[in-house]
């Protein structure tokens, strides 16, 4: 990353939190006219963005090509093969190493030696 976006990153952070306090701050006159201004379209502003995210997703699966549509379990599923949790039905699959593999009913967690 180049020194220049760096900097503009942390300008942009910091100014961020100098408009934050200031908007919090109940005596200044900008705290005032965000608290009587702003704070009242807050909740409708959040509910318009949920709501466009939400038809924006809509579309994006309503416009994807069929092969590339997935379903919520599929993805769960996926997800539980991924930790371990399910078993697979490729027989040459490598298991997960022990530290990221949650234990099955039948086996029980080993201690690693070095760790209490």
């Amino acid at each position: 990353m180049s020194s220049s976006l760096f900097a503009l990153i942390i300008v942009a952070m910091v100014a961020a939190i100098v408009v934050r306090r200031k908007m919090a701050d109940p005596e200044s006159t900008f705290g005032q006219w965000c608290a009587k201004t702003l704070k009242p379209r807050m909740a409708q502003a959040a509910r318009w963005v949920a709501c466009l995210t939400l038809a924006a997703w809509i579309l994006i699966f309503a416009f994807a090509p069929e092969s590339d549509r997935g379903s919520v379990g599929d993805v769960l599923q996926s997800f539980r093969k991924a930790i371990g949790l399910e078993a697979t039905k490729d027989p040459d699959a490598r298991p997960i190493p022990p530290p990221f593999r949650i234990p099955g009913p039948e086996e029980t967690a080993k201690p690693v030696q070095g760790r209490q």
